[in-house]
């Protein structure tokens, strides 16, 4: 059976190359198939049913996918954003002509968080090579091999006949975002690198439902007060009526019948059976540290405090730049021209508009920013996403100098008295 399997991931341009690498392959595959044999065995697929790690994904996913893109021109004094330029329109509308960009980044960095390498398919124009669509890849479906120095991707499909094609994709047309990678190529997988808390985690879900799912009766035990053996068979029997009748949540509340000449025992849980059952709060708060979430974002109030909400939201803002960083260089490598990378453009994240200030900040924030020349009434307008204001264009007055008029006095003589 594995051995089918790892046909599948297998790629006849360069031996056996396996979502990356054969290391991967065998961590990311064959090891938690082996340990998922057992079905009280944590294994990967089971990560969409830990609903801190999921809660984790998505408020990551989604607080990226609006942070608002922009190509700016570092040359513009203005800032201005080229919404005419035909990558904008691709970027921030719709990438491939289906989802939105909202949809797309967002499917985007949920396959990065949940399989460590997330890929965007580049098609562009034959003629001028512009970029004209990006495809949304599964990253399930991806490999790579490094052939000369020069790196490539491998899309592994089936066609109608369900035939196994693998398509030669080169690096120049494969957007590629990745977390953290020791051989700088291939992210790792971050479900394996918290295994431990996702495990934990998992076990005391399914522990807990398993326990109401039989109306909170585990913790109990029929005691029979004379031997079995003289009526085994009467004994069975309401037992199995006892199960089929007075167990399950549409049971609950019902009065219960018992089997004769027996008496329920109630059992306590121990002191290590409570500690491992209410250490699922420090467990959700590493599993949010390692993610970079803010513990009250996944339920954990305990160590937030309404006081220092606004600087945890900040710092959470402030962790994204990592992330927002690779796709930056990620994006400007591969869809601009060296040639306008030279002439001053340039990806840009607007992380501000993530970060909820009460009007009477922004007024003086951007009171100050006016006062010291580094913002236009036009660049706040724009970052408020309100109408840009029209220019005053003041005309000097023009004084026009009205001569004086000199009024001629007639001589008047002076006559003294007498005369």
């Amino acid at each position: 059976m594995f051995n089918n399997l790892r046909n599948l991931f297998t790629s006849n341009d360069q031996g056996n190359v396996y979502l990356g690498t054969e290391d991967a392959y065998d961590s990311q595959i064959l090891t938690p198939l082996l340990s998922g044999m057992s079905k009280n065995k944590y294994q990967t697929s089971d990560i969409y049913k830990v609903s801190v790690a999921m809660t984790c994904v998505k408020v990551l996913s989604n607080t990226f996918s609006r942070v608002p893109i922009k190509i700016l021109n570092e040359n513009d004094t203005t800032n201005k954003n080229l919404k005419t330029d035909p990558r904008y329109r691709l970027l921030y509308y719709s990438p491939d002509g289906i989802l939105t960009g909202h949809q797309f980044w967002q499917a985007l960095e949920h396959n990065r968080l949940l399989k460590g390498n997330a890929f965007a398919r580049i098609h562009r124009n034959k003629s001028s090579l512009m970029p004209i669509k990006l495809e949304l890849l599964p990253s399930k479906n991806v490999l790579y091999k490094v052939v000369g120095g020069d790196l490539f991707y491998i899309l592994v499909s089936k066609n109608k006949n369900n035939e196994v094609i693998k398509t030669t994709i080169p690096a120049q047309d494969m957007l590629h975002f990745r977390t953290d990678a020791m051989d700088g190529i291939w992210g790792m997988n971050p479900v394996e690198a918290i295994r431990l808390q996702l495990s934990k985690t998992w076990k005391r879900d399914t522990t807990e439902d398993s326990y109401f799912e039989n109306n909170a009766f585990s913790p109990a035990y029929v005691k029979s007060t004379i031997p079995e053996s003289q009526f085994l068979k009467t004994f069975n029997e309401s037992m199995e009526q006892l199960k089929s009748m007075h167990v399950g949540p549409s049971n609950a509340g019902e009065w219960m019948k018992m089997p004769p000449f027996t008496e329920i025992q109630e059992l306590q849980l121990n002191t290590i059976d409570e500690k491992f059952i209410n250490s699922s709060k420090f467990d959700a708060a590493r599993i949010a540290g390692f993610y970079r979430v803010p513990p009250y974002m996944v339920g954990v109030y305990e160590y937030s405090k309404f006081s220092n909400l606004v600087e945890e939201q900040k710092n959470f803002v402030a962790s994204l730049n990592d992330t927002l960083f690779m796709y930056k260089r990620e994006i400007e490598w591969k869809l601009f021209r060296q040639k306008e990378l030279d002439n001053g453009l340039y990806i840009y994240y607007d992380t501000k508009q993530l970060i909820d200030l009460t009007i009477e900040t922004k007024l003086n924030y951007y009171s100050t920013m006016k006062t010291l020349g580094v913002m236009t009434p036009a660049q706040i307008a724009d970052a408020e996403g309100l109408p840009i204001p029209k220019e005053k264009i003041e005309i000097p007055e023009e004084k026009v100098e009205i001569p004086e008029e000199k009024v001629e006095q007639p001589d008047v003589k002076d006559s003294s008295i007498g005369e």
